[in-house]
């Protein structure tokens, strides 16, 4: 279930300022990071905002927060239909996510 589009720009708006509030791109515990990617990728995920491209979008976006806190994902450690599934099931425990997250992840590069 995703939100009705009258609600996309309040969500986008909560979401962001959890983003700011916790500092998140400024975390350098790795789980709570991959907490904190896990939560914005549901909370994105179930706003929904596209048409199309919304999973392709919002890799791109946890991609790229990864990156700002030295960590970089690869998409293709993790197979498609899991990724989906965890997708899915995030709706109801957004934790879910932050194995896939992991396995995703090249490399620390601050090690």
């Amino acid at each position: 279930m995703f939100y009705p589009p009258n609600l996309i720009d309040r969500e986008l708006d909560r979401v962001f300022a959890k983003i700011k509030e916790k500092n998140m791109l400024k975390e350098t515990n790795e789980e709570k990071i991959f907490d904190n990617l896990a939560y914005v990728m549901t909370e994105l995920n179930i706003i929904h905002s596209f048409r199309e491209g919304n999973g392709c979008s919002i890799r791109e976006f946890i991609r790229l927060m990864a990156k700002r806190m030295r960590y970089d994902l690869n998409w293709g450690n993790v197979d498609k239909t899991e990724l989906l599934e965890a997708s899915i099931r995030s709706v109801d425990d957004y934790r879910v996510l932050t194995g896939i997250l992991k396995q995703c992840k090249k490399n620390n590069s601050s090690t």
